[in-house]
């Protein structure tokens, strides 16, 4: 069986691993950024995935890269993909380009400028090694991890 690892399955080597890697090469900048943004140093142009694409039928997020048909109908006229801005919560420098990468790839929104990357994290209110980001980016990784 092909179980996914997450939070709730992992052991406790699997949630250190996690912690560490995202102390490693993330920090919490939100009102830096937030700011940056609205004295317009920091442009909403430059935030790549920050409009995502949900099926207006069943409202899952098609990813880019894709096959942007997501629920199987008879005809595709029962459904549409309506484009929407994502609600950035927290914002998070990102010191290693290649979670950054890993991170567009799953269609978070990203800052990219000449100056670094920041994470747009999209959710809230819970401690940022259980949001399950990380955990699909490590995913290979936390398998030879017991």
């Amino acid at each position: 069986m092909n179980t996914k690892i997450h939070y709730d399955n992992a052991t406790s080597k699997q949630r250190q691993f996690i912690e560490r890697k995202i102390y490693e090469s993330l920090h919490a900048q939100g009102p830096l950024v937030e700011m940056l943004l609205q004295k317009e140093i920091f442009s909403h142009d430059d935030i790549i995935n920050l409009y995502t694409k949900r099926c207006t039928y069943c409202g899952r997020t098609v990813f880019p890269g894709v096959v942007e048909k997501c629920c199987e109908y008879e005809s595709e006229e029962k459904y549409t993909i309506q484009t929407e801005p994502q609600e950035i919560l927290e914002w998070y420098l990102v010191t290693d380009s290649w979670i950054a990468k890993k991170v567009i790839e799953l269609g978070e929104p990203v800052l990219s400028n000449d100056y670094d990357y920041w994470w747009g994290r999209t959710c809230s209110g819970q401690a940022i090694f259980l949001d399950p980001t990380f955990w699909i980016i490590y995913q290979d990784s936390l398998k030879h991890i017991e």
